[in-house]
C-alpha cells in the first residue's frame, strides 16, 4: 500500500507549476553553489498521522499553495469555510481574526467533505489557496497529500500571502518560509509561457496589458 501511495503522490508532480519553473529556469538562472532550502521541493508530499478525536482549528495554508489529500487509513472530515464576501480582503482579514481566535463562524459558510480510504480530495478545484478550513479526525487515520503552485491560481496565492503578512501567526498552522524562491523562479519563467496563459495570470493579478498606443510609443523610443 505504501508503494502505491508514493506512486500516487509522484503522479501529481506534473501539476506543480512551481517545480516546472525550477526545471525550466535553472540553466538561465544557475544556482552557483547556492543552498536551496528543501521546503521548495518537499511540500508536494506530506503525510498526516492523527489519533482519534483530534480537531485542527480554523486556518488557511500559508504561502498560497494549492492542496490535495487522499485518505489511506481512517476518516477525516474536512470543513471548508467560505467567507460571505470573499472578494474583500479587508473584511476577510478582519473576520478571520474572530474565526481563528474565538471560532466565530457567523461570517463564513461551512461545507464538510468526508475523506475515507481511497478518496481523493482535490482542494484546488473547490478550495482556493486563501480559503480557511478546519479538520476533524474522528478515528485514527493516515492521510497523504501535497502542496503546489498553479499559474491559474496566482491571484488567490496573492490573497493568501497578504493574509500571512497581516496576521500569519494566527491565520496558519504551518509556515513555509522558503517558498519565495519558487515564486521567483515562476516570475523568471513568465516570458516563456503561452500568451493565453500570461493573459490569465495578468488578469488574475490585476496587471493590465499595455495598450496598442503604449506599445507603439515604446517602439518609437527604442528605435530612436
Amino acid at each position: 500500500m505504501y508503494m502505491k501511495a508514493c506512486l500516487l503522490i509522484w503522479s501529481f508532480s506534473s501539476l506543480d507549476d512551481g517545480q516546472t519553473a525550477w526545471n525550466q529556469t535553472t540553466k538561465d538562472c544557475p544556482l552557483l553553489n547556492k543552498f536551496v532550502h528543501p521546503d521548495n521541493f518537499c511540500g508536494l508530499r506530506f503525510c498526516l498521522i492523527h489519533p482519534g478525536t483530534v480537531v485542527t482549528p480554523p486556518h488557511h495554508d500559508s504561502e498560497g499553495q494549492n492542496t490535495f489529500v487522499t485518505g489511506k487509513i481512517g476518516l477525516k472530515m474536512w470543513v471548508l469555510l467560505r467567507h460571505v464576501n470573499g472578494d474583500n480582503l479587508e473584511e476577510l482579514a478582519w473576520d478571520a481574526i474572530s474565526l481563528c481566535s474565538d471560532h466565530d463562524m457567523t461570517k463564513f459558510k461551512a461545507e464538510t467533505v468526508t475523506i475515507a480510504p481511497g478518496d481523493m480530495f482535490y482542494l484546488f478545484t473547490i478550495q482556493p489557496p486563501s480559503m480557511f478550513h478546519m479538520v476533524y479526525t474522528p478515528i485514527p487515520s493516515l492521510t497523504l497529500g501535497g502542496h503546489f503552485f498553479l499559474w491559474d491560481a496566482l491571484h488567490e496565492t496573492l490573497v493568501s500571502r497578504a493574509l500571512d503578512c497581516l496576521n500569519g501567526m494566527l491565520f496558519t498552522n504551518q509556515d513555509h518560509e522558503h517558498t519565495d524562491e519558487t515564486l521567483w523562479r515562476m516570475a523568471a519563467m513568465l516570458s516563456r509561457l503561452p500568451q493565453e496563459e500570461i493573459a490569465i495570470c495578468s488578469s488574475g493579478l490585476g496587471i493590465k496589458e499595455p495598450s496598442e498606443k503604449a506599445t507603439q510609443s515604446n517602439s518609437i523610443i527604442q528605435s530612436q
